[in-house]
Order: structure tokens, then C-alpha cells, then sequence
């Protein structure tokens, strides 16, 4: 793919070294195309990457001749690339449409460069602002698309065509499992402690880098990433719009960081040598793999799980199952809050069905207390329930979501939903200015925790705050006199 073209796009692109015959359908590109990305490369390895730079029509025509045989699992995985509900008219139109752009990119650059001046034609209101905001270096475009569903669409189906087949027959990269003299179990000071938790944030959109600089600001002990660099998880992707908003933290900021489905479209790769670049720097970071449990004392157990690389949304991995089935019956021994993070979710609001990652853990819901994802795409915190415990989804890290994709725009607190809602992030993205009212406010959350005197006293301080460093809602938890963590006090903010 010419290089102007890639520019025009907008997309960061690594120097991938193609293997000749991964398909015997097609052939492999003649030439390996420069990257224009000049980030750093943070030991990041991009021998797997999905890189749209080595993409030709060739390789369009072939998914599309299989998207006409046997439609549903092109679809399924496209879904898992870029949306849950993407119909099948839309993956077909995504493909034409990013198709012509490489069979004629002479007068696609132009279209596309066209679209870029008019997404800059329009700028914030000059009465608009908030603590943080620089437009000088850090400028916000309200009417860009990039990483939309369907504006976007072209650019999501040249990662996924890169996944299909530059990539397909590589391994993923080899797991890390636990061992007896690396337990993935972290021993943290018994003090009052503040975490930041955000999820599907890497994208280098305006509203996320200023997500990272108000958390820099904040300067918290351990900064959680419940996964998704956008579009596939690539090198190139991790040294843009992930690792400069994080380098600076990591010699002050624990950062502990899940995989999740678009990581496993690079296979992985990127994301664990991203893992062990961040271990080089030393304390204060810890993370060996891609599950982890951070222990301070008898008080709290903060658990992180691995639900992609074995499968979307599962956890069915026996020695993933007794490693956390061993954490959370000896953080109930020791009395600790055990609170889970993981990639995906158990259900999601405006239904009533659970997911498939629900009946996996089922058996361990007894032993979990507080639960957050990411994954898909809003804000919200959930009551308990007979079958679950406190839970929240905080996927609004950084993907440009509709309110109307989980009826946010409508029928709040009162669509279908296994657990009663608490909060819900409502808000646009721009509230109180006309702007972009469709798309849904982003954000991140703190999580304070409190030891107390013991465990009668134990507290969690739970924040949500949004891209503008406003706080929308905050929340008071603590052990009722059953035994179950509850939400003792919680009020949105005006």
C-alpha cells in the first residue's frame, strides 16, 4: 500500500516482514511498505502485527469470496475487530469501500484528505474548556470519525483483511503461566492506596490522551488497562496511541494491563513485549503476565483475569480457573475484598441474557465482591444481586460509542438488565455544547482503598470522572452486616 495512502488514512503502520505462502491463494506483497510512524518502537515486537500497509485488493477479493460461501464466521470475527452488532451489509460495504481505496488510491487520496481538511474545518467553541485543556498542543477535532463503526469502517476492514491474511497461520505468541517461584501474586503495602481503571482507551483520540494527562496528574499508586489498543492491536498502534501516554508514569505508577480481543488480532505479540518493556523499568511495576493478583495485606485482593487468548470472553483454561479458584479462597481466609477485572463482561445493559464469560465464572462469583470490564462500549455501575456482586462497565475509556448502541438516550435506568443500575453515564461527549450529540461521553474511574481499623471500617472509594476531568459520579462501598460489599452511599454529580 502506497505510503500516501496510509497517510491519508490516518494510520500508523509498523515495518512487518510478510512470510511468502502463509495463504496458497494469494500472493504475498512484492515489497514491504515503510511505516511513517516515528514513535519509539518500546521494544514492542511487530513480527505478527496486522498491518494495513501490507494489504492488497487481492487479499479483499479473497475474503470477500469467503465472506459469499460461508458468511457467519468472517462476520463473527469481524464483530470481535471493530463492533458487537456490525451487520453483515456492513462488513460487505466496509470492504468495497476500502477495496477501491487500494485498487484506485490516486483518487482516493485526494477524497480522503479532503474528508481530513473538513474534520479540521470545524474547532471547539471558544467558550469551551476545563482544567487541563491546552488546544494548542493537544487540539480537539469535534467532527473527526476516526474509529467509528461505520464512518470508519474502510479502516477497521483493512485490519481485519491484515489479520485474515498477512497474519492467520502465525501462532500467537506463547502464554505465561504461573510457576510456584512466580505465583503472579504481588504483596503491596497494607495502606490507603490509589488506583486508576480504565479500558478500551488506545486510540490516540483527543479525549483519551487527555484521559492519560488527567491521570498522570493524579498520579496514582496503580494504573489497571482492562484492555483494547485500537484498530488490532499492533506495534505501530502501541507506540502511538498507548506506551507515550504511560511512559512517564512507569517509574512512579504501577501499570497493570489485560489483553484483550483486538491485542489478539497482532496475536499478542505486541502486547506481551509491551508487558516486558514495562518490567525492565523496574519498580514499581511487577506484571510477569497477562493475569495477576495485587494483595495489600488482609484487607484487599485486586485480581485481573485472562478471558481472550484462549477464546473471546471465556474462562475455561483449568490451570487459569485453579490459580484464581487458590487467590480468591485465600484472600477470603485472610478476610480481604476481593475486587476482579477482567477484559470482558458478565452481561450487558438493555438485556437480560448473560454471556457466555458469565457461565464460566459462575462457580467463582461467591468469592468476588466488586467486578470491572471493559469491552463494551459505556459507563455504568450495577447493584447486587442474588447471583452477582457489585459490578461496573468503565469501557468508555476511549471508543467513539453512541448512546443509542445501549438505549442511553432513552429508557435510562429502566432498559433490561440482570442487575439494577446505579449510575449510568448519560452525558455526551460535548454535553452542554451542540456538538456530536449521538456520541457518548468518555472517561475513566479511581478507586481508592481504605483499610480502616479492621474490617468493620474497611472502605472503598469509588470515582467516575470524564474525559474533562469532571467527576459524574461517586460511591461510598463497604462489608454490610451479611458479609457482602455494598454500595453504603452513592450520588451523581450535577
Amino acid at each position: 500500500m502506497k505510503r500516501s495512502l496510509l497517510r491519508a488514512l490516518g494510520h500508523p503502520t509498523a515495518v512487518t516482514p510478510v512470510q511468502p505462502g502463509l495463504l496458497e491463494e494469494l500472493k504475498a506483497p512484492k515489497s514491504t511498505p515503510r511505516g511513517f510512524n516515528d514513535s519509539p518502537d518500546y521494544g514492542l515486537d511487530s513480527s505478527a502485527d496486522a498491518d494495513i500497509g501490507l494489504v492488497e485488493p487481492d487479499h479483499f477479493r479473497w475474503l470477500e469470496e469467503r465472506l459469499e460461501e460461508d458468511p457467519d464466521p468472517i462476520l463473527a470475527e469481524a464483530r470481535q475487530l471493530w463492533d458487537a452488532k456490525l451487520s453483515e451489509a456492513e462488513l460487505r460495504s466496509a470492504l468495497g469501500r476500502a477495496r477501491s481505496f487500494l485498487e484506485r488510491s490516486e483518487t482516493a487520496e485526494p477524497f480522503l484528505e479532503a474528508a481530513t481538511a473538513h474534520a479540521r474545518a470545524v474547532g471547539m467553541p471558544a467558550d469551551f474548556g476545563f482544567e487541563g485543556y491546552d488546544p494548542a498542543r493537544l487540539p480537539i477535532l469535534p467532527m473527526q470519525e476516526r474509529f467509528e463503526t461505520v464512518a470508519d469502517g474502510a479502516v477497521y476492514a483493512l485490519a481485519f483483511v491484515a489479520a485474515k491474511t498477512a497474519n492467520s497461520l502465525k501462532p500467537k505468541a506463547p502464554f505465561r503461566y504461573h510457576e510456584e517461584k512466580r505465583p503472579f501474586v504481588y504483596d503491596m503495602p497494607l495502606a490507603k492506596t490509589k488506583l486508576a481503571l480504565l479500558a478500551d482507551f488506545g486510540n490516540g483520540l483527543a479525549h483519551s490522551r487527555y484521559i492519560a494527562k488527567h491521570i498522570r496528574r493524579l498520579a496514582p499508586d496503580h494504573l489497571l488497562y482492562l484492555g483494547d489498543v485500537y484498530y488490532a492491536g499492533t506495534s505501530a498502534e502501541f507506540a502511538s496511541f498507548v506506551a507515550p501516554e504511560l511512559d512517564e508514569m512507569l517509574t512512579r505508577t504501577n501499570v497493570m494491563m489485560l489483553s484483550s480481543n483486538h491485542e489478539m488480532f497482532s496475536k499478542a505479540y505486541p502486547y506481551f513485549s509491551y508487558l516486558d518493556y514495562r518490567a525492565a523499568k523496574g519498580a514499581p511495576q511487577v506484571q510477569q503476565g497477562s493475569y495477576f493478583c495485587l494483595r495489600f495485606g488482609d484487607a484487599f485482593q485486586i485480581i485481573g483475569i485472562e478471558t481472550d487468548y484462549f477464546g473471546h470472553t471465556k474462562y475455561a483454561d483449568a490451570r487459569l480457573r485453579s490459580w484464581l479458584s487458590q487467590v480468591l479462597q485465600e484472600g477470603r481466609q485472610r478476610g480481604c475484598i476481593n475486587v476482579l477485572l477482567s477484559a470482558n463482561e458478565p452481561f450487558k445493559y438493555s438485556s437480560n441474557d448473560y454471556t457466555r464469560l458469565y457461565a464460566d465464572m459462575k462457580p467463582f462469583l461467591p468469592g468476588i465482591d466488586l467486578w470491572f470490564w471493559g469491552n463494551t462500549h459505556y459507563c455504568g455501575l450495577f447493584d447486587m444481586t442474588a447471583d452477582l456482586p457489585v459490578t461496573s462497565c468503565i469501557g468508555h475509556g476511549g471508543y467513539p460509542y453512541r448512546l443509542s448502541e445501549y438505549k442511553l438516550d432513552k429508557d435510562l435506568y429502566t432498559a433490561p438488565c440482570p442487575a439494577t443500575p446505579l449510575f449510568l453515564e448519560w452525558q455526551s461527549r460535548y454535553h452542554g455544547f451542540k456538538l456530536r450529540p449521538e456520541l457518548g461521553n468518555n472517561g475513566f474511574c479511581t478507586l481508592h482503598l481504605d483499610p480502616g481499623q479492621g474490617a468493620a471500617t474497611r472502605r472503598l472509594h469509588l470515582e467516575y470522572i470524564d474525559w474533562r476531568k469532571r467527576s459524574r459520579y461517586k460511591a461510598e462501598l463497604g462489608r454490610r452486616q451479611d458479609g457482602r460489599l455494598a454500595v453504603l452511599h452513592g450520588s451523581e454529580e450535577p
